[in-house]
């Protein structure tokens, strides 16, 4: 009741951005959004629009976190009991349904057209003229049509004699209309198209005078290392952001990357990052604007460690992890070890993160992410290695997770065999899902021994030899 309560609350006072901010906030859950959205049938027309309208916009979560049955499940729900053509398009729209292909250019529209009935010509038909009504019950009628079909052009006036053609074919006759429909779309388009001119520049995002002003005061401050000079630079920072998020034309997450990338925060020192992460997380934004800033300042710092992390970036990690969760997952975990630049500097700090920040209770959602990520076809061993030492705390995880995982182990050897069948972290993952959780992995022992088969390390004996005790 609580999420219904505070979906409709966001769509009736923030309307599409609004529901768009509520779905940020609830990115880690949204298998139970759409059932709250799906029970939802009893509210206003108006504000089922606005809520499916949301929805599109954060669309790619949806079909992310969706598979083929409950996107399936869910369209057919919808249809069922959703009378209204709109919301059923704005729910396609949501889970990438396939559109129907177009009409053809010269037909009209379905719900505009009525097919009259069609009747065989009894006469000659000119195709300049109407054609003429004919009495047949009179047969010594003079104008009683032949059986040949006489051949009208321009010829005809001037005394060539016409020359007979083949019995009428109602078949053809249909054809003829429609290449004669054909013909005219084609001249129509040819003598109402506009010669193509030059593409439109598109001119670059500028901040408002306000916020730029904001920018400017920030930067003309000489930054120092002292405590309260930090402190004051975060808090001027924080409020331009938050002025910038309160104009409705500029409260877009591209004109914030514009205002993270003017401010520079990528040269911010590592204490200011962790102010400057605690303040962010304290003022409560939604979390898509508040992965924006982080992004911008702490995930580009431990992307760009090249030796082992500050200790002030660590607690930063930490803060986040603790606060918000699902970002340090999907923002700053996710990216970090399927990244080409994922090296023992930031291995470790992942490590730790996962360790001392997100805990045990967050286990499946984050084993979920990483193989969504296919982050086991990683070619790292370091990589792995933080994989396995997830595993090894034994976090309780059921039986589709684990069903999850031997599949994607499976996937992972047969598409990149050159990086996984050799590698000992890989053979070292296989071996510590099938020790800590047997019985989890009994129904899949014969997939796990056709996993272990391909793997040449010297681990994957050890593997096999455990695969082989499964009951």
């Amino acid at each position: 009741m609580e999420l219904r309560a505070t979906l409709v609350a966001a769509a009736v006072k923030g309307g599409v951005h609004g529901v768009a901010a509520h779905i940020d906030d609830h990115v880690g859950d949204l298998h139970s959004y759409l059932s709250c959205v799906l029970d939802a049938q009893d509210l206003p027309l108006g504000v089922k629009r606005v809520i499916w309208s949301g929805m599109v916009h954060r669309a790619t979560r949806f079909a992310a976190a969706m598979d083929a049955t409950r996107t399936s499940h869910a369209l057919t729900l919808i249809s069922a009991v959703e009378t209204d053509r709109y919301v059923n398009h704005l729910a396609r729209l949501v889970f990438q349904a396939q559109k129907p292909p177009p009409p053809a250019a010269w037909m009209p529209s379905v719900d505009t057209c009525v097919i009259a009935r069609m009747s065989v010509p009894t006469c000659n038909v000119s195709t300049g003229k109407r054609a003429v009504d004919v009495d047949l019950t009179k047969p010594s009628s003079p104008s009683t049509p032949s059986s040949k079909r006489i051949k009208v052009d321009d010829d005809h006036d001037s005394g060539i004699p016409a020359a007979p053609l083949d019995p009428i074919d109602p078949i053809d006759d249909i054809t003829y209309l429609a290449m004669k429909m054909d013909k005219r779309a084609s001249a129509s388009q040819v003598s109402t198209s506009v010669p193509s001119s030059a593409p439109l520049p598109i001119e670059p995002l500028v901040l408002p005078d306000e916020i730029l002003a904001l920018v400017s005061s920030i930067k003309s401050t000489p930054s120092s290392s002292t405590t309260s000079d930090i402190t004051s630079r975060c808090d001027a920072i924080l409020h331009a952001a938050s002025s910038l998020l309160q104009l409705p034309e500029y409260c877009s997450t591209v004109y914030l990357e514009l205002l993270c990338s003017t401010l520079a925060l990528t040269s911010l020192s590592d204490d200011a990052v962790l102010v400057l992460t605690t303040k962010l997380v304290e003022a409560k934004w939604t979390s898509y604007d508040t992965a924006v800033v982080l992004e911008s300042t702490l995930l580009v710092r431990v992307q760009a460690a090249t030796s082992a992390i500050p200790r002030s970036l660590l607690k930063a990690l930490q803060v986040v992890a603790t606060s918000l969760p699902h970002i340090a997952i999907d923002r700053i975990l996710v990216p970090v070890l399927t990244s080409a630049t994922a090296n023992a500097p930031q291995c470790e700090a992942m490590t730790r993160l996962v360790r001392d920040g997100l805990g045990p209770s967050l286990t499946p959602l984050i084993v979920t992410r990483l193989i969504a990520a296919n982050v086991l076809h990683s070619p790292h061993d370091r990589v792995l290695l933080v994989v396995q030492q997830i595993f090894n705390a034994k976090a309780p995880l059921a039986q589709d997770a684990i069903d999850l995982v031997v599949h994607a182990l499976a996937r992972a050897v047969s598409a990149s065999p050159a990086t996984t069948t050799a590698s000992i972290k890989f053979a070292s993952v296989l071996f510590t899902v099938v020790t800590k959780y047997s019985a989890l992995c009994v129904r899949h022992r014969d997939a796990l021994l056709a996993i272990a088969t391909k793997c040449t390390s010297s681990m994957a004996k050890t593997a096999l030899r455990a695969i082989d005790k499964l009951a």
